[in-house]
Formats: C-alpha cells, structure tokens, sequence
C-alpha cells in the first residue's frame, strides 16, 4: 500500500482526538500485533481500544509515531526508487548485473534500517503500556500469528488443489 502524505497524519489525528476512523489513511499498520508506520487509523484506534489505552498513553504513543514518520517516509521513498530502478532496467542494459548488484545491496541496507527503527518504535510503545496491556497485547498478537498460519494453509490448499487441476501435457 502506498501512503499518501496527506493521509499520514490521519491516525495521529484520529488518536489525539480519540476518534474511530474508517481506515482514514496508511499512516501505520500491523506489524506482528504491534502498532507500526502503515497502520491505518481504525486498525490503529481498535488496537488502542483493546488495550484500554488512557488519553495519556494515546498522546504518548502518537508522539512517537510522529517522531518515526520521516525516517520511515525515508526508507518508503528509497525503496520505491529501488522498485523504479529495477523495473525501468532491462536485462539486456550493458548495465543490468550492476544496477541488480546495487538495488540488492541497497535493498538489503534499508531492510536492515527498517527492522532497526521497526524495533525501536516497538519498544518506545511497549515500554508505555501497563503489565495489563502488555498481556492484552501478547494474546492479540497470538491470534493474529494463528488467523495468519490459517490464511497461508488455506491459501496454500488452494494453489495444489488448482495445480492439481491443471491439464498435464
């Protein structure tokens, strides 16, 4: 999904207001059960509700998605220019194995960057919530570990049974 600048600002606006959007926005999505840069506002105000987050926290947690957007903004944009390079690039360019050679350093580089600042956004929210919350939050992470493993089986499933399906030659 990509995010529209205007649209970032839409789940820090919709948490400060303690307002229940209707996907208003990517400004932060799911990221193994935690609240992470991508999100919508309605995932992002569910998942404060479910964990009973005070105003306090709210206010607290949005300050540190506001502070985390450009980096992340920045680390979008260089790998959507990745994208573009290697898209605008064919493979018989005399400098095709060179520019492939780049994007895949510079692709695993801003990964790196993202799981670093991913991580670190994480802990800033762990660290707000109470021993509660931190309990409300492993449990939903289970299930979303358990609705996903069930997507990917059945998802799975379907492509042996087309395979299955398909007129040998």
């Amino acid at each position: 999904a990509h995010a529209q600048a205007d649209d970032d600002d839409a789940p820090a606006a919709a948490m400060r207001a303690g307002e229940h959007g209707k996907g208003g926005g990517k400004g932060m999505r799911m990221h193994g059960g935690m609240m992470m840069p991508g999100m919508d506002t309605h995932m992002l105000m569910r998942m404060a509700d479910e964990l009973g987050l005070s105003p306090e926290q709210r206010q607290t947690i949005r300050g540190f998605f506001e502070s985390a957007q450009p980096g992340f903004r920045k680390l979008h944009d260089q790998m959507r220019s990745n994208t573009r390079l290697m898209l605008n690039t064919q493979p018989d360019d005399p400098r095709y194995q060179s520019v492939v050679q780049q994007v895949s350093q510079s692709s695993a580089e801003l990964a790196q960057q993202m799981v670093l600042q991913s991580s670190q956004l994480r802990t800033q929210v762990y660290a707000v919530l109470t021993p509660e919350q931190k309990t409300k939050l492993k449990a939903r992470q289970s299930e979303m570990q358990a609705r996903w493993d069930e997507r990917r089986a059945e998802r799975e499933a379907s492509r042996r049974e087309a395979a299955e399906q398909r007129p040998t030659r």
